[in-house]
């Protein structure tokens, strides 16, 4: 279940939300990437406004397919701490998960993830500093050699990582890539729909 510590209110920044690519930390270099089962791998992020983030891509690395994931992706969306994850601000099971053979380079099988955040989407504030951290097991327990893949150097904090979710972040020295998208015009009316009926509710 998603769950959320309020900084705005959704309904609000609707209106400044628009479809489509928000945030790109860049395409997979092909070359490396960073266990995700037994750990949870994080990366930072900031928007230039508010926006209403619906879904998001990234590229997972395994060399047997995807025949060791068990269909599980979580999510957590923290605040940041002085780069690095701080206190958590959202979190939930990531939905519609659709992933996407890419191609085979140096042994290893190369898949584009996408998935939707979940109902209402997941509202952030323009100008600060997030991190999307990402796990792809049921448990922390069993290495299953699924890697979240590094993309090119760029201007952000380096990825971080937490061991079998002990909460202790450290720095990996590399990006990772994926991408960030806001809600498709009708869903953000149906979010809009979603909250007057609830008001009606209420009263």
């Amino acid at each position: 279940m998603k769950r959320f510590i309020p900084v705005l209110a959704a309904l609000a920044m609707a209106s400044a939300a628009s479809a489509g690519l928000v945030y790109d930390n860049g395409l997979p270099d092909y070359a490396n990437g960073h266990e995700m089962t037994m750990w949870t791998q994080a990366e930072d992020f900031q928007l230039a406004s508010d926006t209403i983030l619906g879904s998001a891509g990234f590229s997972m690395l395994t060399f047997n397919q995807l025949n060791n994931w068990d269909g599980t992706l979580d999510w957590w969306i923290y605040n940041d701490a002085g780069g690095s994850p701080g206190s958590l601000y959202a979190s939930g099971a990531a939905q519609n998960v659709n992933p996407v053979f890419d191609q085979n380079s140096g042994g290893w099988d190369f898949y584009d993830f996408t998935f939707d955040f979940g109902a209402g989407g997941v509202p952030v504030s323009g100008g600060t500093t997030y991190w999307l951290a990402l796990h792809a097991a049921s448990d922390w327990l069993v290495r299953d050699d699924l890697y979240w893949s590094t993309t090119y150097s760029n201007a952000t904090y380096s990825g971080h990582e937490d061991y079998m979710n002990q909460g202790n972040w450290a720095a990996n020295g590399y990006q990772h890539s994926f991408q960030l998208y806001s809600p498709a015009p009708g869903a953000l009316a149906l979010l809009g729909l979603a909250s007057l009926a609830a008001r009606r509710r209420r009263r």
